[in-house]
């Protein structure tokens, strides 16, 4: 019950109710209606952005855990996206980030994303089955 979800595209929009829903038929429906969120690239920095300061004094506490699901794809700056997980971490206790991409053969991050966003996280790890997740659940329990 103190779980929140948002969802990010072109913008950030908050899912929480949405995945409350007791009929997953009308869950779909309301998802489907924001359909055009799903063009024009992922701004993950402007979609963090926009959490910090309109949903960040209600949500981010030294006790929360950030968990991000997302291959990292970002039509953002590499810097900017920094700068704003810098922010954000600095309000939290921890930042997970599951990437579905980092398990399969032949990927690797992109170096500037790395380089910018990585000191912001405090666990990248795979997110492309679910031993992954599993594993990504008993860090949580140890951490």
């Amino acid at each position: 019950p103190t779980s929140e979800a948002f969802a990010f595209h072109t913008h950030l929009f908050r899912v929480t109710m949405l995945y409350r829903e007791r009929s997953l038929e009308v869950m779909k429906q309301r998802l489907e209606t924001r359909d055009h969120l799903w063009l024009g690239g992922t701004r993950i920095a402007d979609s963090f952005r926009y959490f910090i300061n309109h949903y960040g004094r209600q949500f981010l506490r030294p006790h929360t855990i950030v968990l991000v699901l997302s291959d990292g794809f970002d039509t953002n700056d590499p810097e900017q996206l920094g700068l704003t997980m810098a922010t954000l971490r600095s309000r939290v206790k921890k930042i997970v980030w599951l990437n579905p991409m980092l398990g399969r053969e032949c990927y690797t991050p992109d170096e500037d994303f790395m380089r910018c966003v990585a000191p912001a996280i405090d666990h990248l790890a795979p997110a492309h089955s679910v031993v992954a997740l599993e594993m990504t659940i008993d860090y949580l329990v140890r951490n």
